[in-house]
């Protein structure tokens, strides 16, 4: 007898599709909507402060390799570049996982989308 194939998803991505369908405040048993909407809108915030900043560092990553030619350079930039993101994330007190949270929501859901674009015109980052 032949088996169906399966198709599998990586469990990294099942749990980050679990939180965007049960949500935080699903998972936290909390009752009280307004104040985790208003912390959330608060990182909402705060990720497209860190985004902007994101984005600039990658753009002066990417000048800054296109020039160099050989694989040790190109890796000191790659680990220049690993720490200057972290220092981003940690002087706005978010985590890689929290902005890649983020971004998986922007690229995911219309209105935050459309939130998140109108937000980074208003800072200049547009």
């Amino acid at each position: 007898m032949r088996k169906a194939p399966r198709l599998t998803i990586p469990g990294g991505l099942l749990a980050l599709a679990s939180l965007f369908i049960l949500g935080p405040s699903t998972l936290q048993g909390q009752q009280e909507e307004a104040p985790a909407e208003s912390a959330s809108d608060e990182r909402f915030l705060l990720f497209v402060q860190v985004h902007i900043e994101v984005v600039e560092a990658r753009e002066e990553f990417n000048q800054a390799i296109a020039v160099v030619h050989d694989d040790p350079g190109k890796e000191e930039l790659r680990s220049e570049m690993d720490q200057r993101l972290a220092e981003i994330y940690e002087t706005h007190g978010m985590s890689e996982e929290e902005y890649q949270l983020f971004t998986l929501e922007v690229s995911l859901d219309q209105e935050r989308r459309e939130e998140f674009e109108r937000l980074l015109e208003e800072m200049g980052g547009a």
